[in-house]
């Protein structure tokens, strides 16, 4: 009889508590004395999203993401910001490649210039289904089946292999974020506290994250909304936004539909 009453409380728990290999995976890790925030996301598990807040106005921010997604009964688990943008007419664009559930927002940008975005190589973080991928500028080809894909630069690691033009000594440091993916497929989201070098920001996504691919998302200005960690800041104004998202209200209904 114990022992009934035992699974039964067991099954009780299995149904009303959420499996934690469902949970995204938010932690830091110490690599030569800085400390770096981060996120693993699972594609096959996760609703992992990217977002163009208010894209027909002037700029978005992820606070301004979270409230319309409320609206929707939808809560934000985990958000940073995209690739590199620039500012046009008033408005914040991204400046390379930016695919939001399958619609081409911006093309993909394999001009030359100034600044991170065009230390080449620079690249795409793309989701197909449920894996996510990291190519080459040169090595993208078009795919109806991506959901979402955004390009920055330069890549931080391919194949393991640090971007040729990073220096160990650089005296260039910047708070960065990035993304890279590991051999399991499995997302990492990463951003520095204090200002480092783009040389340490590769050599922790390879050693301490295990990513053998990883992409620069942008610098000084990135945040990283992940209330667990104690980042809530969301005051960012950005051209894109990476998010996970889950269902918290069923889909005929919206937040106002209840009273505090």
């Amino acid at each position: 009889m114990w022992k009934c009453v035992l699974c039964a409380f067991v099954l009780i728990i299995f149904m009303v508590s959420p499996c934690l290999a469902d949970r995204i995976e938010l932690g830091n890790v110490v690599q030569d004395g800085v400390t770096y925030d981060y996120c693993v996301v699972n594609p096959a598990v996760h609703d992992i999203q990217l977002f163009w807040p208010n894209a027909e106005a002037a700029k978005g921010t992820i606070q301004v993401l979270r409230d319309s997604l409320a609206e929707r009964g939808l809560s934000v688990l985990f958000a940073t910001n995209a690739g590199i943008f620039f500012s046009q007419a008033g408005k914040y664009t991204p400046l390379g490649l930016h695919i939001e559930e399958g619609h081409e927002a911006v093309s993909i940008n394999t001009g030359d210039g100034e600044g991170n975005f065009y230390l080449k190589p620079n690249g795409v973080f793309s989701i197909v289904g449920d894996r996510a991928a990291i190519v080459k500028t040169e090595h993208w080809l078009p795919n109806p089946r991506v959901r979402f894909a955004c390009q920055s630069g330069p890549i931080l690691l391919f194949d393991r292999q640090l971007h040729p033009r990073f220096k160990k000594d650089s005296r260039s440091k910047y708070i960065r974020n990035g993304v890279g993916v590991r051999d399991n497929g499995e997302i990492v989201f990463a951003i520095s506290t204090e200002p480092v070098t783009l040389w340490a920001f590769a050599t922790m996504f390879r050693d301490a994250l295990k990513c053998p691919d990883a992409l620069y998302l942008d610098g000084a200005i990135s945040e990283m909304y992940a209330p667990e960690l104690g980042r809530t800041n969301v005051r960012g104004q950005f051209a894109g936004i990476w998010a996970v998202v889950e269902r918290v209200l069923p889909s005929s209904q919206k937040a106002t539909d209840f009273s505090p």
